[in-house]
């Protein structure tokens, strides 16, 4: 199996670094972006296998958010959505749509990988053909 790659998607360095060294610790390659505006145009270069946004980025959003969303689809990449407490709906609602999970602040040290696994196995098994 191809180890897996996880566009990160964040203004505060802290919750970069967070997420991205939970998910290199697991073996999964992470490449860091701290804006939604060049996560967009170098999304079908990098081509990850999942993107994992922080709902919390002031810079370019909701307009630069749609723009990665559409990009996410049209390469057939799902999209995490990290929130604060209390706003799933309104991530939910922002991506209608748009195939995406969600993972509420503070994040679970322990739970976010098994979390960003799954999805992405939930993601590969969706669109892998069927055998005959």
């Amino acid at each position: 199996m191809q180890r897996a790659s996880v566009m990160i998607v964040a203004e505060s360095p802290f919750q970069l670094t967070l997420m991205a060294d939970l998910l290199e610790a697991n073996d999964i390659t992470t490449v860091r972006e701290r804006s939604l505006d060049q996560a967009g145009r170098s999304l079908a270069s990098v081509a990850p296998t999942m993107v994992i946004v922080d709902l919390d980025l002031a810079d370019g959003a909701p307009k630069g958010l749609e723009r990665l969303r559409k990009e996410s689809e049209r390469h057939d990449v799902p999209l995490l959505v990290v929130t604060e407490k209390g706003q799933r709906q309104v991530a939910e609602q922002v991506l209608k749509g748009c195939e995406t999970g969600t993972v509420e602040k503070p994040i679970d040290t322990s739970a976010f990988p098994r979390k960003v696994v799954a999805e992405i196995r939930r993601h590969t098994t969706r669109t892998r053909p069927a055998q005959a």
